[in-house]
Order: C-alpha cells, then structure tokens, then sequence
C-alpha cells in the first residue's frame, strides 16, 4: 500500500500514484520512471533509456556526482542492463520531496544533453510502447515483451494453482512452527509479562510451517495456520495455568501433567479464574492478530505474487 508521504509526493510531484500496488509512475521528459516504496521506508526510483545516435559524453554516476554533490547518505545509483535503479535512504518528508525533485530535474539535464531515448526494459528495443505493471512491479516494454510477460505471468498462475497441497502434512507444520511461539509465551508469562512478540512468533511459526510441510500455501492453508495459531495460543494459556496450579500443588505430590489435566475443571469451578483465563485469551488473540497480520500477509502474498498486468503510461 501506498504510504501517506506516498500519495502527497504524487501530488507534489505531479506523479501518477497506484495507492495499492504501493508506486507512482511518471515520466522525465519521455522517459518513463517508477517510484516504489520499500518496507524499511527508502525509495527506488527506476527508469530506462538508452543513447541515441551518439555515445553519453559522461556517464551518468559521474554527472550526478558532479551536480549533485549534496546527495544524502546512503543513496545509490545502480547501472541496470536497459536503465537505472535510484535507491533515496529514509528522510524527513521535506528533505525527500528537496531530494527528488533535484535528481528529477538532474536526470532530465543529462538525458537532454547526450540524446538519450526511453528503450525496453527486457529487450532494449529504442520503441516501448510504455510502462506496465507487471505482477508487484512495473517497468518499460514494448509490445512484444509485454506480450511475453502477460504470458509468463498467467503461466506462473496456472503452475502454482496445480500444484498439490498436502493439507495433512501443512496441518503437522503447523503445530510444529507455532511450538516455539508457544514456548516463548510461556516463559514470559512466567515473568508476569503477555508479550505481542510470542503472537507474532507463534501465528508466523503456524504459516511458514504450513508452507514447508505443506508445499502450497493457499487461501485454505492461510485460514488452517490461524486456526492452529489460536489452537496453539490456547494450549500455551493452558500451560501457563497449568504451572500456576503446580507451583501450588506440586509440593502436595500432583504432578506437572495432574495439574494441566486439571485446568478445565479449575476453569469450571472457580468463576473468578474464568474470567481472567477469558481475559487474558483475547488479550492474547488481539496481540496475536496486530503482531501477525502484516508478517502473515507478506508471506501470503510471497506465495501467491500479483499476477496483474496493464498498461500504466
């Protein structure tokens, strides 16, 4: 998703923003460029172009160097085999728009001056027909490698959505991948603490088990880890009562396994633990789901990339 800095440096810049997708799309002069946004908050800013009839009379790394000596820390500029790759290190919102609008406006200097034309993105063919979005991405192509890269996309699909599942062993990776979320919860609890870290480790455990063992993780595989997940949260609270009820009564000669075994039944009795059992089990379900979503939403999304395609510019 496109950022709040994402869609007010559209509109500052005069850029196309696709608030889903999480990128703008412009051009520099007739040069398309894409400016997406990365998890830790940097920019890369990409573009493709290529000499015209005469060779650049000064690489472009140089140039910037040259009219740009006040690039900030951390930002590189990559040779890509049709283009450009620009990654913008994270800055204060002000600083970032300052940033871009000069490497915009030194970009347009040296594509003016050395005759440079937009060009392919796969191919290097000097005649795209313009920028597409292609699955999480976008970039420059002409007809015939966008043809080539629809194609590709809907193949990818139609392999992964063959691909069979083994719900069984996805079940069994599951459980196995939420135990250390499990055991963590358990011993922060013992220090009086409910910690959304043992969420997070727990639901992510349940999904990436699911995943390896699995094979395939779909939708039906995504809703199989948070039913786990919240299987396995509601053993760890278990467990966590259970080893309450031992530090009273394992003196008295009940052992580990007597006291877990006992919980429902303490659970039955005494209202009052009831309660605070139901309390701390949603406490733990909502830490779980705030902790978890986006971890699990991105490994979704690695196993089922966008298999979108469209013209942009």
């Amino acid at each position: 998703m496109l950022s709040k800095h994402g869609q007010k440096l559209a509109a500052d810049m005069n850029l196309l923003p696709y608030p889903k997708e999480g990128f703008l799309c412009g051009k520099i002069g007739d040069i398309p460029v894409i400016i997406g946004e990365l998890p830790d908050q940097r920019l890369v800013a990409r573009l493709w172009a290529k000499p015209g009839d005469a060779a650049p009379s000064k690489e472009l790394e140089d140039f910037l160097r040259m009219e740009l000596p006040d690039l900030p820390k951390g930002f590189q500029c990559k040779r890509e085999e049709y283009g450009w790759a620009f990654l913008l290190p994270p800055m204060m919102y002000r600083k970032k728009l300052e940033t871009i609008r000069s490497l915009f406006g030194a970009l347009s200097q040296y594509f003016s001056e050395n005759g440079m034309v937009p060009c392919c993105a796969h191919c290097g063919s000097p005649e795209p027909a313009g920028l597409y979005q292609c699955g999480e991405g976008a970039a420059s192509f002409c007809e015939n490698c966008a043809a080539e890269c629809s194609q590709a996309l809907q193949s990818a699909a139609a392999e992964r959505k063959n691909k069979p599942g083994n719900l069984l062993l996805g079940l069994i990776g599951a459980v196995i991948g939420a135990v250390p979320g499990v055991v963590l919860w358990l011993l922060i609890y013992r220090l009086g603490y409910i910690a959304a870290v043992c969420g997070l480790l727990l639901a992510f455990g349940a999904v990436k088990g699911y995943s390896i063992l699995g094979k395939r993780l779909d939708k039906k595989g995504t809703v199989v880890s948070v039913i786990v997940s919240v299987v396995m949260l509601t053993a760890a609270l278990m467990l966590c009562y259970g080893w309450a009820l031992y530090d009273v009564f394992g003196p008295e000669g009940f052992s580990f396994l007597d006291c877990i075994l006992a919980v429902p039944t303490t659970l039955a009795v005494y209202p009052e633990i009831l309660a605070s059992f139901v309390g701390e089990f949603i406490i733990g379900l909502l830490l779980t789901g705030v902790g978890s979503f986006a971890s699990v939403k991105r490994l979704y999304q690695q196993a089922n990339p966008s298999t979108a395609f469209r013209k942009l510019v």
